[in-house]
C-alpha cells in the first residue's frame, strides 16, 4: 500500500499542478488584456491596471480553488486511507494546507513574473511595495478560507454545494457589506479582519503587520480543525 507521505505528494500535485495552476495562469493572461488594449490604442502601458485586475480576481479565485480541494474529496474513498489513524488525519489536513499554500505560491510567482516583465521588458515603473503585499495576501488567502471551510465541514457538517455557496458569500457579499455599513454601525474593526483584508476590496490596502495577524488567525483555525478531525468517528 502506498505510504502517506507519497500519497500526500501525489495529492498536492493533483490539486495544484493538474487543476489549480491552469486557472491561475489563464486568469493572469486574461488580466493583461486591459493594459495592453489601452497600450495598443495609444495610451502608456500602465502596470496598475494589471495589478488592480489581478487583485480583484485572485482573492476570489484562490479561495474557491482551495475550498474545491476539500469538496472534491468529500464523498470519495479518500477517508478509507487517511482517517483510520490520528496520524493519517493529521497528514490529510497537512496535505490540504500545503496544497492551498502551493496555490498561493503559484499566484504570487505569476504576479512576480509579470511584474518583472513590465519593469524590465517594457520599462514600466512597478510599485514593488503593493506587489509584495499582494503576494503575501495570495499566500494567506486560500489558507484562510480553507481553514474556515474545514471548521464548517467538521463542526456543522456542511459539504458540496452548500459549503461552496457559503464560501462565495463570505468572499463577495461580506466584504461589500463591511465596506458599506461597518463604520456606520460602530464595527470598524471588521476592516482589520482577514475577511476584509484578504478580500477583493482589501488586498493591497493594508500594512505588512496585518499579514502577521492574519497568519496567526489561520494557525488558530487550523489547530481547531486538527483537534476536531481527531475526535470525529468516521
Amino acid at each position: 500500500m502506498m505510504n502517506v507521505s507519497v500519497l500526500t505528494r501525489k495529492d498536492i500535485r493533483r490539486r495544484v499542478v493538474s487543476f489549480g495552476s491552469k486557472y491561475l495562469i489563464a486568469v493572469s493572461l486574461v488580466c493583461l488584456a486591459l493594459p495592453f488594449l489601452n497600450y495598443f490604442m495609444g495610451d502608456p502601458l500602465d502596470f496598475t491596471d494589471y495589478l488592480s485586475a489581478v487583485n480583484f480576481i485572485f482573492p476570489i479565485l484562490l479561495p474557491i480553488l482551495a475550498v474545491h480541494f476539500l469538496i472534491d474529496d468529500q464523498n470519495t474513498h479518500i477517508g478509507d486511507f487517511f482517517f483510520k489513524t490520528k496520524k493519517g488525519r493529521r497528514n490529510y489536513l497537512l496535505s490540504l494546507l500545503l496544497s492551498a499554500f502551493a496555490l498561493g505560491i503559484v499566484a504570487g510567482m505569476l504576479l512576480l513574473i509579470f511584474s518583472l516583465v513590465f519593469q524590465f521588458g517594457f520599462q514600466v515603473t512597478v510599485p514593488w511595495e503593493p506587489v509584495l503585499l499582494s503576494i503575501g495576501a495570495y499566500l494567506l488567502c486560500p489558507l484562510f478560507y480553507l481553514s474556515i471551510a474545514l471548521i464548517l465541514a467538521f463542526f456543522v457538517k456542511y459539504e458540496g454545494v452548500t459549503l461552496m455557496t457559503i464560501t462565495i458569500l463570505l468572499l463577495i457579499l461580506l466584504p461589500i457589506l463591511i465596506s458599506i455599513g461597518a463604520a456606520n454601525i460602530g464595527l470598524s474593526f471588521l476592516f482589520e479582519t482577514p475577511l476584509y483584508l484578504l478580500s477583493f476590496l482589501g488586498v493591497g490596502s493594508f500594512a505588512a503587520i496585518d499579514l502577521v495577524y492574519t497568519a496567526f488567525v489561520i494557525l488558530i483555525l487550523y489547530l481547531i480543525a486538527n483537534w476536531r478531525i481527531k475526535k470525529i468517528d468516521f
